[in-house]
């Protein structure tokens, strides 16, 4: 149960996260430990720009298809510190999202 928990609490996290960022969405709202991210109504990013730019800083994403999505998984190893991170760094990711002539369809 504890792990539960633990696991659930860096969901919370990664979501607010995410809530940060104009451009992304969740696809659902998450019963496990996989946040599928789209890109939001009316944006122009092309979520597998976001996945190949977070995948050589380091991420271990997979993406899939319709809709494009981008599966951000997180386990125990991610608590404390690193999802700290994730969300204090969702900003930065926001401004990155702004870098159109990358990042859109």
């Amino acid at each position: 149960m504890k792990m539960a928990k633990k696991i659930h609490d860096i969901e919370k996290v990664a979501m607010d996260g995410v809530a940060k960022i104009d451009e992304l969405e969740p696809l659902l709202i998450p019963d496990c430990a996989i946040l599928p991210l789209k890109a939001a109504k009316g944006s122009k990013i092309s979520i597998y720009a976001v996945a190949s730019y977070m995948e050589k800083r380091g991420w271990n994403l997979f993406t899939g298809t319709n809709p494009p999505t981008l599966g951000l998984c997180f386990g125990e190893i991610h608590e404390g510190k690193v999802m700290k991170e994730v969300s204090e760094r969702s900003e930065r990711a926001s401004m990155m999202m702004d870098d159109e002539k990358k990042y859109s369809r």
